[in-house]
């Protein structure tokens, strides 16, 4: 059917299975690739069993978590490396855990000059501090870090959900979107641990967090503030 977003298709569309993820278009990429899971066993960071997908338009890697709600997977996406020689397309771990990734601008243009590219991601065993995991809670958000954070740095997040058209064509456009109403955000002692309450949770749409500069205790600043949480179903469902 035409003229209906992917909320009420969810509900209205027999058969209809949406993705576990969506990657917001432009903010996240244009035209994703390749996927590679890290099963390197710590080798490549704090990031063991979640996904990482290629991107063509922007030159880069994103990162996703997954978890399981009602049954179903979904979860969040972040942005990871971007600058590139070229478009990502093949990734690949290695058995010393770095994560390979093979390019090429054949086709159309990427943001990145090179015809062609091979080139290799390897954690430096210096974490940064980043978004770990991104969970549903019955009220919001829970976020979980790489690294205890300062809690002096805990300023304001801010936040919108939206959802997409439900259509064959390439791309799409933010619809419906609203600002979240963020009512509290508490660290845990241990500073690893950010609970946001926040109302109107919507499935069917993107979740979107724009979180403050933070600081780690010792002194990291926070590597990628957006986060993007797709709700396909809640925890009351």
């Amino acid at each position: 059917p035409d003229g209906i977003t992917v909320a009420e298709a969810m509900k209205t569309v027999q058969g209809y299975t949406p993705p576990a993820v969506w990657l917001p278009y432009v903010k996240m990429g244009q035209s994703g690739t390749g996927i590679a899971c890290d099963l390197s066993g710590g080798r490549f960071g704090p990031f063991e069993k979640q996904m990482f997908l290629g991107e063509f338009v922007l030159s880069g890697v994103n990162r996703v978590f997954l978890e399981k709600v009602g049954g179903e997977y979904q979860g969040a996406c972040f942005p990871f490396v971007d600058g590139l020689q070229c478009a990502a397309l093949g990734l690949n771990f290695l058995q010393d855990g770095s994560l390979v990734v093979g390019q090429s601008n054949r086709g159309w243009n990427s943001k990145g000059n090179r015809p062609f590219g091979l080139q290799r991601v390897v954690w430096t065993k210096r974490t940064p501090l980043e978004v770990l995991k991104m969970e549903l809670t019955k009220s919001g958000f829970r976020f979980t870090f790489t690294l205890p954070v300062d809690k002096a740095s805990v300023g304001t997040l801010a936040g919108q959900s939206y959802t997409y058209p439900f259509q064959s064509k390439y791309g799409g456009d933010e619809l419906d979107a609203r600002p979240l109403t963020i009512s509290s955000a508490k660290l845990a002692d241990d500073g690893l641990v950010l609970d946001v309450v926040c109302a109107e949770l919507r499935t069917g749409y993107v979740h979107e967090f724009e979180l403050p500069e933070l600081k780690a205790r010792d002194g990291t600043m926070l590597w990628h503030r957006m986060a993007y949480y797709t709700v396909n179903k809640l925890i009351d469902d």
